[in-house]
């Protein structure tokens, strides 16, 4: 199903979940002051709650890969869709040595620049079509970029309450990002959107560590870089739709800070983490927790052990000789 909407087929169960009973509880997603800030992120990732997803995301609109399996198949992958029961591994694209830390580059926290940065291609999805603004990377540096003259929010206190405000600036000193590469797309819709973003040159692999600030999201899949940035004295922002293996052992607002798909809180959350004292303490102390955490659950040693306990496991249940029924019982 390459090059083509998918989201019908992956949501395609999503009415036959179970629905909360009286006594169950039911999550309500919140909107703090008017933004969507990250404040559950187990729903903030499933599709079931979101059908806005649609079109936010190219893995959804035009995957540049994508071979649909279904059934009761024991489906082994780095990183997965809610509606998916994928059986998740740690991905070998974490100890390469292009995402693999370098402490030899990396700078204090008084040194780096106080700003958010990103640089990356345009990996994603195919643009076969005019949907490409609406695909996730797209929209993040057409956001930053205000290629669409868009409108930003911000919280402000006006005569004693905390409300919303919409303006037209984005204060761009705060941000660093940019294209460095467009590709995976037809000709005419890699021209247009090489006349839509102000592409970056190359590149540095390591220049992220210059900042303070630091933005990760999905491309074809999961985000190799990510525990680069959680290892830096840098603090990452992270959006995703994708689970991965480490998901329970990483807290948002502790280890990392958690990014909504409509990126609307974006320019208030970077704002208050640059400008503002209570921000810049709090950016500092989820950079060094989350550096603190991966030297502690994280580490190449950390990931084999959890692979090695995860074939054992599938081992068993797949031994012909492995004794029917339940541990116990007769």
């Amino acid at each position: 199903m390459s090059r083509q909407p998918v989201w019908d087929e992956v949501t395609k169960f999503c009415s036959l979940r179970k629905k909360p009973g009286i006594t169950e509880e039911v999550q309500v997603p919140i909107k703090v002051f008017d933004l969507p800030f990250v404040t559950n992120r187990s729903s903030a990732i499933d599709l079931c709650e979101h059908p806005e997803y649609r079109n936010m995301h190219g893995l959804f609109m035009s995957p540049v890969s994508f071979s649909l399996v279904e059934g009761l198949v024991p489906a082994l992958s780095t990183g997965s869709p809610s509606t998916m029961g994928d059986i998740l591994f740690p991905s070998p694209a974490y100890i390469e040595e292009e995402f693999t830390y370098d402490d030899t580059r990396e700078v204090s926290w008084e040194e780096k620049r106080n700003n958010m940065y990103w640089a990356g291609s345009t990996t994603g999805a195919f643009a076969s079509d005019t949907n490409w603004p609406s695909y996730h990377r797209q929209r993040f540096v057409g956001l930053v970029q205000n290629t669409e003259r868009q409108q930003y929010y911000y919280l402000r206190l006006i005569r004693g309450t905390i409300q919303r405000v919409a303006s037209s600036f984005l204060n761009g000193r705060l941000f660093d990002v940019a294209f460095t590469r467009i590709f995976q797309c037809k000709r005419k819709y890699c021209r247009d959107q090489a006349r839509t973003f102000k592409i970056g040159g190359w590149a540095d692999k390591d220049k992220a560590l210059q900042s303070r600030l630091v933005f990760d999201l999905d491309g074809n899949g999961i985000s190799g870089r990510y525990y680069k940035l959680l290892a830096s004295k840098s603090a990452p922002l992270k959006q995703t739709l994708l689970r991965e293996w480490h998901d329970d052992r990483l807290v948002p607002w502790v280890h990392y800070i958690p990014v909504s798909q409509s990126l609307e809180e974006l320019p208030e959350l970077v704002l208050y983490l640059t400008s503002t004292e209570s921000g810049q303490q709090r950016a500092r102390e989820i950079a060094e927790q989350g550096r603190d955490w991966f030297f502690k659950a994280l580490r190449e040693a950390d990931m084999s052990v959890y692979t090695y306990r995860l074939l054992l496991e599938l081992a068993r249940l797949q031994d012909l000789k492995r004794p029917a029924g339940f541990p116990g019982l007769v």
